[in-house]
């Protein structure tokens, strides 16, 4: 996996402070975290705006 941030290696890694069932991807050269809850976030934020944008431009 590829850091969103810095396009650097991401590693799997668990981290019992966010979840204790849960593992994170983390970026070794920045330190980005991502979690499945950041994740499913940044999809669903990503859907909204492409839902808006045809109304924004007609506008």
């Amino acid at each position: 996996m590829t850091c969103g941030r810095c396009k650097g290696f991401m590693v799997d890694e668990w981290r019992p402070d966010f979840s204790p069932e849960t593992f994170v991807w983390r970026c070794i050269n920045c330190g980005s975290i991502v979690d499945p809850l950041i994740e499913q976030n940044r999809r669903t934020r990503m859907a909204e705006q492409l839902l808006l944008e045809p109304v924004e431009a007609l506008q």
